[in-house]
């Protein structure tokens, strides 16, 4: 565009100067024709000395105005080129301008693809993979709230039970390849339980470790789906809820190990990215129980069901410092069958925990980002609402 435009004002010099020559010539030649004649008659009038005088006295008043008059001419002439050269050289300049505005508002394949990576990053980990050779370590702080009231028959009474939990989690996630990354957890639990205005409890120990891994089977094209695969393992390292005792302590893992595998997918809709996810994850047994139930019952083992996991969500960049995020989240588990030592067996119900997480993301510094997560239970047994916090860091190129 800007060689077109600089061929076109040249173009337009060349035919103003051009015309200029062209007056200055024609200037110049009448006045060497004048100049001519007006020798040849005082050569032939020679001996007439008044009318000599009076032929020179004419030339000199005819000479005059043509010397003006070609000057004027080629001095307006260059004030006229000089003047369209100064207008085209502002519109030259707006149009430039004009594209270098453009430019800024444009944004890059790269900057584009930072986006998207950063509003799945904020979404979960397991929307997106770090590049090879990538080693993120990554701090989680989350609170969750719970509270019911509890009936009691002898005497009767209702009771309000309410429960904080807290949860320091350090992981890392190292990228073997572009289209792999293993993940390690540990986290760090924090519960305080209290019933009506007496009865309280608290616990403070580690949770349940989990190893996992994620595999992105194709490259990520553009208005294509990116299917990644994901998996891992939790193991029973928590204080296990079937292990203490129910009424003075507190758990901080689930009480046995599982296994789990699931999928997730993303796509760019401009200007969002819309993403979603679906796992099924599977409970050991936990046997080898001693725990006092009742006096009549002592829990022998537990058959714990399976767990559905279904999620879906958008989330939109303001600009390259901020983001947010919505996402909607439902977790069914199927019932669980309790074996007592006296041969008798429980069945519990199943039951389905839905939360609304509004999320937003935030960069704090080139390689910092910072994600705060809102989640609003919706269903009985989900938390009444849940604070979470990430700051991952990456360290690249090992």
């Amino acid at each position: 565009m800007e060689k077109k435009i600089c061929c076109f004002v040249l173009a337009l010099l060349l035919l103003d100067f051009s015309f200029v020559m062209a007056d200055t010539a024609v200037s110049l030649k009448k006045k060497d024709n004048k100049s001519l004649f007006f020798e040849g008659i005082d050569s032939t009038l020679d001996k007439s000395k008044p009318v000599k005088k009076s032929v020179d006295s004419t030339l000199n008043k005819n000479k005059k105005p043509i010397l003006n008059k070609a000057a004027q001419g080629k001095l307006s002439n260059l004030q006229i080129l000089q003047k369209k050269i100064e207008i085209l050289q502002k519109q030259v300049k707006i149009l430039y301008d004009e594209k270098q505005a453009r430019k800024k508002l444009v944004i890059t394949d790269d900057e584009k693809s930072k986006k998207e990576k950063e509003l799945l990053t904020a979404a979960g980990k397991k929307y997106s993979l770090a590049a090879k050779n990538t080693l993120v370590m990554e701090y989680d702080f989350s609170y969750s709230y719970y509270s019911n009231d509890i009936l009691k028959f002898e005497p009767v009474d209702v009771k309000h039970e309410y429960e904080h939990v807290i949860n320091n989690i350090v992981s890392a996630e190292y990228s073997v390849f572009d289209n792999l990354t293993l993940t390690g957890t540990i986290p760090f639990v924090y519960k305080y339980d209290k019933v009506g205005t007496t009865s309280s409890s608290k616990v403070s120990d580690v949770g349940d470790i989990s190893l996992s891994l994620k595999y992105q089977p194709v490259k990520t094209v553009s208005d294509m789906v990116t299917p990644i695969l994901f998996g891992g393992i939790s193991l029973d390292t928590g204080k296990s809820p079937y292990e203490i005792n129910l009424e003075e302590e507190l758990s901080t893992g689930a009480g046995s190990s599982s296994a789990f595998l699931g999928v997730s997918l993303s796509s760019v809709i401009d200007p969002a990215v819309v993403f979603g996810s679906l796992s099924y994850s599977y409970n050991d047994n936990a046997r080898g129980l001693n725990q006092k139930i009742s006096e009549d019952k002592i829990l022998e083992s537990v058959e714990p069901g399976g767990e559905i996991s279904v999620s879906s969500g958008f989330g939109l960049s303001f600009s390259y410092f901020m983001s947010i995020n919505l996402k909607y989240q439902l977790i069914y588990r199927f019932s669980s069958k309790y074996n007592y030592k006296d041969g008798t067996t429980d069945t519990g119900s199943a039951t389905s925990t839905s939360i609304l997480n509004i999320g937003t993301g935030w960069r704090v510094y080139n390689k910092y980002s910072l994600y705060v997560d809102l989640g609003i239970g919706l269903t009985p047994d989900a938390p009444d609402f849940t604070i979470f916090v990430r700051l991952p860091y990456a360290f690249s190129s090992f």
